[in-house]
């Protein structure tokens, strides 16, 4: 588990596909969150610090919504 490689103190980053993102990526689906899931997912030991989404243009010049967090182990 997460919560037994970070220190207290410590911090993750989690970069996740965005609840408006597409459902599949290559052919296939796709997790995609929002940062209260993550944060539940990741449950009491960790704090958010700070969240934002980012579209990212791929190369075939497509729009994939992207989660960035940020969290600090409690």
């Amino acid at each position: 588990m997460l919560k037994d490689k970070v220190k207290k103190g410590g911090f993750v980053i989690l970069a996740e596909f965005s609840l408006n993102g597409v459902e599949k990526c290559a052919g296939l689906f796709v997790n995609r969150y929002s940062e209260n899931m993550l944060a539940e997912n990741l449950g009491n030991n960790f704090e958010l610090i700070e969240s934002f989404e980012h579209i990212y243009i791929s190369p075939f010049n497509s729009e994939r919504p992207y989660i960035y967090t940020l969290f600090r182990m409690k």
